[in-house]
């Protein structure tokens, strides 16, 4: 039984996702993060920023922060 089969078997049986994890995990590893790395080296993408998810939430609110406050005051009309 694939690892997907026994999530959704886990799924159906006793109310419970947790045996997703197992799948997706492999997923991203073993397909998306080789995809990623190879895609990265062979079209010579630029990284705008590199960093741990809090810096990354931190980079996000500094950079876009002054785009939405702008976007908000083009548009005050519509409820944000």
């Amino acid at each position: 039984m694939s690892q997907f089969d026994f999530a959704i078997q886990a799924q159906l049986n006793q109310n419970s996702t947790e045996k997703y994890q197992v799948w997706i995990k492999s997923l991203l590893v073993e397909y998306e993060d080789p995809m990623y790395d190879y895609q990265m080296q062979k079209n010579n993408h630029s990284v705008v920023f590199k960093g741990s998810i809090s810096e990354m939430v931190e980079y996000l609110k500094l950079t876009f922060y002054g785009c939405l406050e702008s976007f908000k005051t083009r548009f005050s009309t519509l409820d944000f």
